[in-house]
């Protein structure tokens, strides 16, 4: 009666530097650079210029008088000059669609509200977008058919 339908994928590849952000700071100083009712959720390096950050407000509406307040977010804070000058964009949770081209250095969390970000270094474009639309079939990429 107990079995296992999906599997979880674990995927472990080589240590790739030329893929590493640079670390300038220790992992604790991510968290103090939030505000203190937003948690990061996922940090991801999409490109060596290009990182992908999921931000959640950790509080429900009322559960809190102080915290269940918005939040905003200034990437330039938590960034804490990694890039001197970037590019936001605000994607799909599941990263497969720009919902925002041009977002702020600031953003504004709601109670309870994830929302992801995609900062690029201005200076480097990432090499496509989050979502092709010319795209409508895995194959067409696959064997050089995409008509880009």
């Amino acid at each position: 009666m107990h079995r296992r339908y999906l599997s979880p994928l674990i995927w472990l590849t080589e240590f790739n530097q030329s893929t590493a952000f640079p670390s300038k700071t220790t992992t604790s100083d991510w968290a103090n650079r939030l505000p203190s009712n937003v948690g990061l959720t996922l940090l991801e390096v999409k490109c060596p210029r290009c990182l992908r950050l999921r931000l959640t407000h950790l509080f429900a509406i009322h559960e809190h008088s102080t915290w269940s307040a918005p939040a905003t977010v200034d990437f330039g804070t938590v960034l804490n000059g990694h890039f001197t000058a970037f590019d936001v964009k605000e994607i799909s949770l599941t990263h497969n669609r720009v919902l925002h081209d041009k977002v702020g250095t600031t953003v504004k969390l709601e109670a309870m509200q994830v929302r992801a970000f995609e900062v690029c270094d201005k200076s480097h474009r990432s090499h496509a977008s989050v979502y092709e639309a010319q795209v409508s079939h895995l194959a067409t990429v696959v064997d050089g058919t995409a008509g880009f």
